[in-house]
């Protein structure tokens, strides 16, 4: 918003003329939070279209039944309540994971599922071409499996196809190779 004065100037003979004074404008502060708001309007609809396809590639099949969203996640059930196979994209790097969160009031079962799988780490990873990040994560609410993979949502649109199947690739990679393990977890309740 802008608060304007009007004046009615003249000079000489001629005939009146308006004078526009700005009495107050947009702060600084309003305009960067504008360009922000802008930028994450932008932000969201490029991920949105980088979901769309990669949801389209057929290699993605796990996924297919979820719509693509503004987020920077989308993820399906493992199977196992509580443990996610979850697509992630940044500006310059994405990745995929398993992610363990039985809820806010899990009382260290997360830990018990990760500290688990931790001890067939040797086996899972010979069983899979990407290096996997263990990310127990004491002290925040969740853990994780991750790979971690360069491309993201500010690459150019003619690559993405090509980190779409990396992705895809890694997630079937993980999903098979995590399968077996899941399937034996004890976590009590």
């Amino acid at each position: 918003f802008y608060l304007v004065k009007v004046e009615a100037v003249r000079i000489g003979d001629s005939p009146a003329a308006p004078l526009l004074t700005l009495i107050v404008g947009p702060s600084v502060e309003a305009k960067e939070a504008g360009r922000a708001k802008q930028d994450m309007a932008e932000r969201d609809s490029i991920r949105k279209q980088w979901w769309t396809q990669l949801l389209q590639l057929p290699e993605a099949k796990l996924h297919a039944h979820i719509t693509p969203s503004r987020s920077g996640w989308i993820g399906a059930s493992s199977g196992v309540p509580g443990l996610n196979n979850n697509y992630s994209v940044l500006k310059t790097d994405c990745g995929v994971e398993l992610y363990i969160d039985l809820g806010k009031d899990s009382e260290g079962r997360n830990e018990i599922i990760f500290d688990q799988l931790q001890r067939s780490k040797s086996e899972i990873e010979k069983n899979i071409t990407f290096p996997i990040s263990w990310e127990r994560l004491d002290g925040r609410r969740a853990c994780r499996l991750r790979i971690n993979l360069p491309g993201g949502y500010h690459s150019p649109e003619d690559q993405w196809l090509g980190i779409h199947k990396e992705m895809t690739k890694a997630m079937t990679q993980l999903v098979a190779v995590l399968k077996p393990y899941l399937q034996t977890l004890r976590v009590g309740s």
